[in-house]
């Protein structure tokens, strides 16, 4: 009778602590044809959820770093693309809110698609203090991807990411990798 009460007390605990498996690429509709390109603008920011940018000014720059190399590693070539720069006020950022339309106005001639990750939820604790350990983020991002001649996104997943402890640079690689991470691995080959 213990030997049992062990074993299934061992199982639990062992089960609880398994990895998830990740879950597969998210596919395109059938009827899209070839990718040239997959322009990505920098990252954009829903209202109210944005990092000081005199603490952590960086952050959206890494996530699109990252966006940027995960995407090419998947067999994408990515081309740059020219947005509105985001103002250092809290003032909702325009490109996050453009409709299809204007988005896919901007997008280089080199591009038949383009990416949009808009953050959705952000939310830090002492960032802004790097003599502290005890340091968190957690974010949760939308990736949507428009194709020329669509209103609609033909592709969308949302990633999220949630770091606790270590100093202020850690936090975010970390944060940032995990929640690209998260992003990118939904993401199909190019078709």
């Amino acid at each position: 009778m213990r030997r049992q009460t062990i074993i299934g007390l061992l199982l639990v605990l062992l089960t609880g602590c398994a990895v998830p498996a990740p879950l597969p690429p998210l596919p395109f509709p059938p009827d899209i044809g070839r990718v040239s390109g997959l322009a990505l603008p920098r990252i954009t920011w829903d209202k109210g959820n944005r990092p000081d940018v005199f603490c952590e000014p960086d952050i959206g720059d890494a996530i699109h770093r990252q966006m940027r190399r995960k995407a090419a590693q998947r067999g994408y070539r990515v081309v740059r693309m020219t947005v509105p720069r985001l103002d250092n006020s809290y003032a909702p950022d325009p490109v996050a809110a453009w409709p299809a339309e204007q988005l896919l106005a901007a997008t280089p001639s080199g591009a038949d698609m383009v990416m949009r990750v808009r953050v959705t939820e952000y939310l830090d604790a002492s960032l802004c203090d790097n003599s502290r350990q005890g340091t968190s983020l957690d974010m949760t991002a939308v990736a949507e991807i428009f194709a020329r001649g669509r209103h609609e996104p033909v592709w969308q997943v949302t990633g999220r990411c949630s770091i606790l402890g270590g100093n202020t640079a850690e936090t975010v690689w970390l944060c940032v990798a995990e929640l690209t991470d998260a992003l990118v691995s939904r993401l199909p080959p190019p078709p």
